[in-house]
């Protein structure tokens, strides 16, 4: 059975479609090993090395049963990867809620930052084939969109009555930010462009520093004047000498 490096909801929620279950006819199961190996194969070669008889030879099965089910490797992985794109807007969606702005975001950060350290390859593929495929890049898009609506409806409910102009300036910093994240981690686990920057904080394999040390970043811009919540010098080595500023 295909395996993951990490922990992960999303490979497990996959695996689990695979099992014999009452109802769950055999084409079923046989389609849900074709998805499983789709998402292993993107998470360990990515989308664009992929090739319909990778994933045949993952899921144990005979090319031509893979046609059965799918086209060719594109309409595989987008089935994978919409799924994935569904999963993160869930847990973003339905995070914690908290009273506090600063651990709101917080908490929407180390969610992100999950993801991609659970799932580097998926994250590149997402990548690869937003670049290469308009249809999928309107389904990244529309979650994207989702999500920045819901950040800035969150901000503008906490935001201080006497920011007349936070109705046109937060939407634009939630679309900045959201920028900053996803090149950002993208960057440092996906396609490792900025891999150096975690030799800072690489201790941390939970992401929870440069978790912390983006949310500091958001929670500035977003709310500048107010002092970060319970912020202490030197609680990020990412940050350190700006955190007093």
């Amino acid at each position: 059975m295909v395996k993951t490096l990490r922990s992960s909801e999303f490979f497990a929620k996959l695996e689990e479609a695979t099992r014999p279950a009452p109802g769950r006819k055999k084409g079923d199961r046989t389609l849900a090993r074709i998805r499983l190996a789709t998402a292993w194969c993107l998470e360990r070669k990515g989308y664009i090395a992929l090739k319909a008889s990778d994933i045949s030879d993952e899921a144990g099965l005979s090319e031509g049963s893979f046609y059965v089910y799918f086209e060719d490797k594109r309409q595989a992985a987008v089935s994978v990867l919409t799924d994935f794109l569904q999963e993160g807007a869930g847990a973003l969606r339905d995070r914690r809620r908290v009273s506090n702005a600063f651990e709101a975001i917080c908490n929407t950060n180390r969610i992100w930052v999950k993801t991609a350290i659970d799932h580097p390859g998926l994250t590149r593929s997402v990548v690869q084939l937003v670049d290469s495929d308009s249809e999928f890049a309107a389904t990244y898009n529309f979650h994207n969109r989702q999500w920045q609506e819901a950040v800035t409806s969150n901000v503008l409910r906490r935001y201080p009555a006497n920011q007349s102009n936070s109705e046109i300036s937060v939407p634009f910093a939630v679309v900045a930010l959201n920028a900053m994240m996803n090149e950002i981690t993208r960057g440092i686990f996906a396609t490792e462009t900025y891999a150096h920057l975690l030799q800072l904080g690489k201790e941390d394999d939970s992401g929870e520093e440069l978790a912390y040390a983006l949310s500091v970043i958001w929670f500035r811009v977003l709310y500048p004047g107010i002092t970060v919540p319970e912020e202490k010098s030197g609680r990020s080595t990412l940050l350190r000498g700006l955190n007093d500023s």
